[in-house]
């Protein structure tokens, strides 16, 4: 089968892993793919050039945007109506003669953002899979750059196939679009080392893992680590792991006040050690689609407070691999850490339940099946 494939990202984050996952399981079962994306360089790209790929490099213009001040946010539609769009239809005609040259079967989309796969699809009259890995607005203050009307009438129309993440972004579409659609829950798989993790627990070790940003809500972690500070609890320590860009002001407004009990890591490459010494991890994301580094977490043994939100409430099974906090409540969050500190045996016993039914739910073999059995139910139709 041959598949192009439309990327968006940079750098090798979580909807860029499954990507890459998808891509080097589905080779082995004889694929052959053309990856579209708008970077030259780039550890994505490195990534891409290790694999039997085609890449083509096509400079492309996103049909959403971050809002950024309201004066910025209509320059940026006004620039889209004159040149994005104009733009996007010269990509989409260079794509269907590729598609055309190759006898592509299928176009796959890996993201909401991009909705260039959709028009070369329906152009060359071949499916298309539209996977939205990402809520949009409410975890990347992203919003279409079109009408809210056209946004949702173009998806219904040419998504063809949508795969959710999660239940809570299929409920979103499901809500927003005009018309029943075959929209379809596939949660991503992972593939990561088996960790033995003693959780010897002296000191309990808090983690927060993911770039630092406003959606993370790495501020939430700091202000429920503060608040068991002032109630004279000590015995924890609070790591943040991630890129920090500098811009989150309510994180470094809070940073500058912690104290000896917080640590700020900055990127990490190697999360695989963090999680052997670490013992309970944060989720205090607005609203995380799926929540890859919350899977992580569990399958290195370690058990997860997380916001009951978005995929986070799928993914928790509460006080059996870890708890949900009611989002934004800092006593609720602070009372479920001090739960840990104070209860040692809970860790471990959580830690291990997580383990084990991560590795039943979410293995990477699962996930690229269900994948591939989408492709391939789609082309006997």
């Amino acid at each position: 089968m041959k598949v192009l494939i439309i990327s968006h990202e940079k750098n090798l984050n979580g909807a860029s892993l499954s990507l890459l996952s998808i891509i080097d399981w589905l080779y082995s079962f004889g694929y052959e793919f053309w990856i579209v994306t708008a970077y030259v360089e780039g550890p994505f790209v490195e990534a891409l050039q290790k694999r039997n790929v085609h890449i083509l490099f096509s400079d492309y213009v996103r049909w959403m945007g971050i809002k950024q001040g309201r004066f910025k946010w209509f320059v940026k539609k006004i620039l889209w109506w004159l040149f994005g769009n104009r733009k996007n239809k010269l990509v989409v005609n260079k794509l269907i003669q590729v598609i055309t040259e190759n006898n592509i079967d299928l176009v796959y989309s890996n993201t909401r953002v991009v909705e260039i796969g959709a028009k070369c699809a329906a152009k060359a009259q071949i499916h298309h899979v539209w996977h939205f890995r990402e809520f949009g607005e409410e975890d990347f203050n992203m919003y279409p750059l079109d009408s809210y009307k056209h946004h949702y009438n173009f998806i219904a129309k040419y998504a063809g196939t949508i795969v959710c993440n999660s239940n809570a972004v299929k409920s979103k579409f499901i809500d927003h679009l005009p018309y029943e659609m075959d929209i379809r829950t596939i949660y991503n798989g992972l593939e990561v080392p088996i960790i033995k993790n003693t959780h010897n627990c002296d000191k309990v070790i808090f983690l927060i893992a993911g770039r630092v940003s406003v959606a993370k809500g790495q501020h939430y972690a700091l202000a429920a680590a503060k608040r068991l500070e002032e109630a004279d609890i000590d015995s924890f320590e609070l790591w943040i792991a991630g890129e920090d860009r500098g811009d989150y002001k309510a994180f470094n407004q809070l940073r500058k006040s912690c104290s000896l009990n917080v640590k700020i890591l900055g990127y990490q490459k190697d999360m695989t050690h963090l999680r052997e010494i670490s013992d309970v991890e944060l989720v205090c994301s607005e609203k995380e689609a799926f929540g890859r580094v919350t899977i992580e977490a569990m399958l290195a043994g370690n058990p997860v407070i997380g916001s009951d939100s978005g995929g986070t409430s799928e993914l928790i099974e509460d006080g059996l691999n870890g708890f949900l906090y009611k989002p934004h409540n800092l006593d609720d969050l602070s009372n479920k850490m001090a739960y840990f500190i104070s209860n040692h045996e809970e860790i471990s016993r959580m830690g291990n339940y997580a383990m084990k039914s991560s590795h039943q739910k979410f293995t990477l073999e699962n996930y690229v099946n269900s994948i591939n059995d989408l492709f391939k139910e789609l082309l006997q139709k």
